[in-house]
């Protein structure tokens, strides 16, 4: 890895802490500069605006859980163990990284006038949805799971994890992330698998 990468990967790492702990709106560019010990113009070399950097800070943490996962699950057929792997490695991996995930659902997207920002924002999200109704579809057509469009049930799986999250970082944060695991499974799956006659 070059001195640049490493450089711009420890900006993305503080911004995502100053992000977490501040919002979008209260956080600048003079403190991830001052945090990091890098020159505010330096910083901008890498990031020509705090919109930018907003950006990097969600994609750079939507790639890392997203090759975590595909690591785990390459090469396991079953399309439900698939998903428990998933619910596991995403609980473990926003427990790892608590600051990104708070980032992520409550550093005050912009909107507004940053509308575009916002889009492209949620477009890691959007091809994650993607990624994640491909793997219900696999589950339908291999009779594993109900004959129910595969967006929705993708849509019910994050609208479980999320909930999950939520309460987890609004919390004190004590209980560890994953030993919500066997409820969340349980949840999805029982409304999810298709009944064995």
């Amino acid at each position: 890895m070059t001195e640049q990468s490493v450089r711009k990967k420890r900006i993305i790492g503080v911004a995502r802490k100053v992000f977490a702990q501040k919002g979008y709106h209260l956080t600048t560019i003079d403190e991830v500069a001052k945090r990091t010990g890098i020159a505010k113009g330096t910083v901008y070399l890498y990031f020509p605006s705090k919109e930018k950097l907003f950006l990097e800070v969600l994609k750079d943490g939507m790639e890392g859980l997203r090759e975590k996962i595909f690591q785990e699950i390459k090469g396991i057929d079953d399309p439900k163990e698939k998903i428990e792997r998933l619910i596991y490695i995403s609980l473990q991996f926003f427990e790892k990284h608590r600051s990104l995930f708070r980032t992520m659902l409550l550093g005050d997207i912009p909107r507004g006038e940053h509308k575009k920002t916002a889009k492209k924002a949620f477009k890691g999200y959007e091809e994650f949805m993607n990624w994640l109704s491909d793997i219900m579809r696999e589950g339908i057509e291999k009779g594993v799971l109900r004959e129910l469009k595969p967006q929705w049930l993708a849509i019910a799986f994050i609208g479980i994890m999320k909930d999950f999250l939520l309460h987890f970082i609004r919390k004190d944060g004590k209980t560890k992330l994953t030993e919500y695991y066997p409820v969340i499974s349980q949840l999805f799956f029982k409304g999810a698998l298709k009944e064995v006659k």
